[in-house]
C-alpha cells in the first residue's frame, strides 16, 4: 500500500516474517542491483526482466497517448 500511495512503480521490499506471522519491512529500495542467482533459486521472474517488461508497457502507452 505505501508504494502505491506514494506513485512508487518499481521497488524491491526487503521484510521478515515474524514467528507470530506478522511482517516487517525494513528496506524499500528504488535503485538496486538485482540478485539473479538468488532469483533463480527461489524460482521468481528475473528483477531486471520485469522492470524491463514494465518499462517497455509504459513505453507504448506513452506512444500510443
Amino acid at each position: 500500500q505505501y508504494l502505491s500511495l506514494t506513485d512508487m512503480h518499481i521497488a524491491g521490499v526487503e521484510c521478515v516474517r515474524d514467528s507470530e506471522g506478522g511482517l516487517w519491512v525494513y528496506d524499500i529500495n528504488c535503485n538496486t542491483n538485482y540478485n539473479e542467482a538468488a532469483e533463480a533459486i527461489a524460482g521468481v521472474v528475473p528483477g531486471a526482466r520485469r522492470v524491463a517488461t514494465y518499462l517497455s508497457i509504459e513505453l507504448e502507452k506513452d506512444k500510443s497517448a
